[in-house]
């Protein structure tokens, strides 16, 4: 009978996981988690963190009056859809919108992913930030956590909700999320799991077309076809900054 510890990568330094049950096993491994959502959550954490402000992730999702409420609690700014930019607000999920933070400034942002993260930050779990944007920033800050702690390393491709209801359930594989995944893990001295060397071997032989390959990918052409091509050409410019966003005590902050 197979068992889950078959497939929890254990005995290497460094993993792969996807989507929320590889959020769940690296919490239940005590790893140093770094969650990859190249298109939205992890670029738009980085840009805003590299540019002063700090983040809030809303432990619900698709829950108005909490991410209202969490953003009265922290005195910050509550980010908003894409679309109601700028009559409704200043921030969204899109990475662009950061661009013009104003350091110091707290801003809450509601997506699926950041209430992963911040549901794990509740139970005591270490979760970095990472994509293109930081690749080699997050994983140096990781390493060096990992080295003083002994605690292995999950970088997590979280993939993508899927808006049909199949047998394989409603993640779907994001190209842009394991590529992402790919950058952060190739930077890594220490030992990978099969499943991460792939990861890194795949973004090695796709590092010099990778910016083509977001623009015509699904998830690429989903933004373009409304509109947010931008954000696409945004988040494909690779080691931009050098921070390392850390999740402590709910709050996104460098850790580089």
């Amino acid at each position: 009978m197979l068992t889950a510890s078959l497939f929890d990568q254990s005995g290497f330094s460094v993993r792969l996981g996807w989507g929320e049950r590889g959020a769940k096993e690296a919490s239940l491994t005590e790893s140093l988690l770094i969650v990859c959502d190249v298109l939205r959550f992890s670029s738009a954490v980085v840009t805003a963190v590299h540019c002063g402000a700090t983040v809030f992730p809303c432990p619900t999702y698709d829950d108005p009056a909490g991410a209202k409420s969490l953003a009265r609690q922290h005195n910050a700014i509550l980010a908003v859809h894409s679309r109601d930019v700028p009559e409704k607000g200043r921030y969204s999920l899109s990475p662009q919108s950061f661009l013009t933070v104003l350091p110091g400034e707290k801003i809450v942002i509601e997506s699926l992913n950041g209430s992963i993260c911040a549901a794990l930050g509740d139970k005591g779990a270490t979760v970095y930030a990472g994509c293109f944007l930081n690749a080699k920033a997050v994983a140096k800050a990781a390493q060096k956590e990992a080295e003083e702690s002994g605690k292995p390393i999950m970088v997590l491709a979280c993939g993508e909700r899927s808006q049909l209801s199949d047998s394989e359930g409603e993640l779907r594989f994001a190209l842009e999320d394991y590529l992402g995944a790919g950058a952060i893990l190739s930077h890594f001295t220490l030992s990978l799991s099969p499943e991460a060397e792939v990861c890194a071997a795949a973004w090695r032989g796709s590092k010099a077309r990778f910016k083509e390959l977001l623009w015509d990918c699904g998830s690429g052409r989903e933004l373009r076809e409304k509109g947010l091509g931008a954000d696409v050409e945004s988040v494909s410019q690779l080691d931009l900054y050098s921070v390392a966003p850390r999740l402590v005590q709910g709050e996104f902050a460098d850790f580089s």
